[in-house]
């Protein structure tokens, strides 16, 4: 039975009524329309056993209002595994520890289920100890390129077979309900797929042959589980791939899945070659997704749910106003902040920890680490950096206020500490603050306005403009200090570099974070003034940033890099957002990688390319003369000395050395946890 949306024009009773109208997936009733999407998180045993941990992860969500937590892609099947350590329903071993799960996520409140998954040519033979398997010999480059073996009929029949052995085993550890992973290139992707479903025999040649395997699928599982289990299909509904499956095709697909007795599909898009259509990046806007999801359900009656950036609430909204969707999905919103709709419900959207689209939890998941969170330090740390109160509650004195100082302050405050945060600038933030001056990439300071309102909200005194010294300390009387005093910049060594046309890096992006107050800032600055070409010396993340930003401004840039790639140093996702929009703006004048700058001079700069040993002069009119950072111990080791053991003294962030925006934020909690 399908679940439409309640009239747009009907009276609202919260900024989000639809979002918290009940509805229904086949028998399941739900509280709400917002579905957990099925994030991968590594966090089972090597043999697919869940732990603990990750049953924490889910009760805590449970508890906040979440609908329906559908856990992540579990293998059927050892040969179609993608990762270390992935859930796995493969075997009757699994069982046990999936109904503790079950249990605790039905005694917080919630609902579970359970996807179903073949990984085909998109899994590692590192991690399965097999050759991949798949519809035709078709590797996947972003895996490891491994060549698959194509299935045979008898092969065939016997995955079949395991997805319905699967869904038992699911039904015996009592689950809500069952989902089938139809998307992101995994097997049954890539049966549906012409891309990578080259065959000629009854799975494959024309659309309704490349259907047989995922509707064989269905109808095993549902013989398997009977008619009354709520059963999902997740669904590619473009590839996005040249030659891939397009909603010409999956629309009718998903006509037969609803035949076939599926009640909910959930729209996705992309494959691993193209990730950013199934994991939207920062810069793309929420609801990528939604016209697929309209297409549709067009050709259903069933309700129909995608996902996209759906954490900006009032587009989900919007999309079940508009008839777009029945349910919305929501995964690395979730993520982020497992209180995402109980805060919403109460009119408490200050408090949300707003997913920025960052990617870095895919990112460590590519690194076969659990699937941490960026900007919010307690997700799958739940147990261990869980608020608790403080025995006795302490005056706490935080030097410096970037992402480590705020979250270190945040975390003393919920602990009952009095928090006093001293910021030497006019702004918290740090470096964050200069990380999201690029075009569309905005939302990266988000985790610092978000501190910055909790700060207001726990009390947190903080003062701005503030030389901290060995005197200052001595005159607050802290029981306890912790330095986030962040690093300082070192300017490259390369002769010129003195020369009025070039310009720092920092002090570039000072003058871009001054100018979004007053524009008339960056024209005064001498240096590139009536300039034209702009050499970039540095292609890190803060020379690619900085090129984007001068191409912005219609300057002509070229790049300088000692390394072999551009923005080596950031996330593969964001990293290859902005290597894109550098190497393909038509203001790029050159990249030189593995290329030295020897000296710069008026109008020139002379480069050495170290793979051929040649050198080359670049006509040039300004430079932006690349930085890296170290940390200034000065203080840390005046006051250790100082105090002598008489006052805890810790540091974090930067100033223990420079690192990423995650490993300062959990520094920061770690930290306070401790205090």
């Amino acid at each position: 039975m399908s679940n439409p949306a309640p009239s747009a024009g009907s009276v609202p009773r919260s900024a989000f009524e639809l979002l918290f109208t009940p509805g229904a997936i086949g028998s399941l009733e739900l509280k709400n329309r917002v579905l957990m999407a099925p994030m991968e998180k590594n966090l089972c045993t090597a043999d697919g056993v869940v732990t603990q941990r990750y049953i924490d992860y889910l009760v805590e969500r449970a508890r906040a209002d979440v609908a329906l937590l559908r856990v992540e892609a579990t293998y059927v099947d050892p040969v179609g595994k993608g990762r270390p350590f992935q859930l796995g329903a493969h075997s009757d071993a699994v069982i046990p520890a999936l109904g503790r799960l079950v249990s605790a996520v039905h005694a917080a409140g919630g609902r579970v289920s359970l996807e179903l998954a073949h990984c085909g040519r998109q899994t590692n033979s590192v991690i399965t100890g097999r050759q991949p398997v798949a519809p035709s010999a078709v590797p996947c480059a972003a895996s490891g390129g491994y060549v698959p073996r194509p299935l045979t009929t008898a092969d065939i029949a016997e995955i079949v077979g395991r997805f319905a052995a699967a869904a038992s085993r699911a039904q015996a550890a009592g689950v809500d309900a069952i989902e089938i992973h139809g998307a992101s290139g995994y097997l049954i992707n890539a049966f549906t797929s012409p891309y990578t479903n080259l065959r000629d025999d009854g799975y494959g040649g024309s659309a309704e042959r490349r259907m047989r395997f995922p509707l064989e699928v269905v109808a095993a599982v549902r013989r398997a589980v009977g008619v009354q289990m709520p059963l999902l299909y997740r669904m590619s509904a473009d590839d996005r791939v040249p030659g891939g499956i397009t909603p010409a095709q999956s629309g009718p697909l998903a006509a037969e899945l609803e035949r076939a007795g599926v009640d909910l599909i959930d729209v996705s898009a992309g494959t691993y070659e193209s990730i950013l259509a199934t994991q939207p990046p920062m810069e793309a806007p929420p609801g990528q997704l939604l016209s697929l999801a309209a297409t549709i359900k067009r050709y259903v009656s069933i309700p129909v749910a995608t996902a996209g950036k759906l954490v900006h609430l009032a587009a989900a909204e919007h999309a079940l106003a508009t008839g777009q969707v029945d349910f919305v999905t929501i995964g690395r919103g979730l993520h982020a902040d497992p209180e995402l709709l109980s805060k919403a419900r109460s009119g408490r959207l200050d408090e949300v920890r707003r997913c920025i689209a960052c990617a870095e939890c895919v990112a460590f998941l590519g690194h076969d680490q659990p699937a941490y969170c960026a900007i919010n330090p307690a997700t799958i740390r739940e147990r261990a950096l869980r608020p608790r109160h403080a025995a006795s509650s302490k005056d706490v004195l935080i030097v410096g206020g970037g992402p480590a100082g705020l979250e270190a302050a945040r975390g003393a405050a919920l602990r009952g500490h009095h928090v006093t945060l001293l910021e030497r600038s006019d702004t918290l933030g740090g470096q964050v603050r200069l990380g999201a001056l690029s075009p569309g990439r905005q939302d990266f300071a988000e985790p610092v306005r978000f501190l910055e309102r909790e700060l207001t909200r726990l009390g947190v005194r903080t003062t701005y403009g503030v030389d901290v010294d060995l005197e200052t300390v001595r005159q607050l009387k802290p029981d306890a200090v912790i330095l986030a005093t962040g690093a300082e910049t070192v300017t490259r060594a390369v002769p010129g570099g003195e020369l009025p046309h070039v310009i720092e890096s920092s002090h570039y992006l000072a003058l871009e974070a001054a100018s979004c107050r007053d524009p008339d800032r960056f024209d005064a600055h001498p240096a590139l003034r009536g300039a034209e070409s702009v050499a970039v010396i540095g292609g890190d993340w803060v020379g690619c940033h900085v090129a984007s930003l001068l191409l912005e401004r219609g300057f002509r840039v070229t790049i300088f890099e000692t390394r072999g790639g551009l923005a080596l140093d950031m996330g593969e996702q964001p990293g290859a957002m902005l290597r894109d929009r550098v190497l393909n703006h038509p203001g790029t004048a050159a990249v030189h990688l593995e290329s030295t700058v020897e000296q710069i001079a008026s109008g020139q700069i002379i480069t050495w390319h170290a793979p051929s040993g040649r050198s080359e002069t670049v006509a040039i009119d300004a430079v932006v003369l690349g930085q890296y950072r170290q940390p200034n111990p000065a203080l840390a080791v005046g006051l250790t000395e100082t105090f002598d053991g008489q006052l805890p003294i810790r540091r974090v962030g930067d100033c223990l050395s420079p690192r990423k925006l995650q490993d300062a934020l959990l520094e920061g909690a770690t930290v306070a946890a401790s205090i």
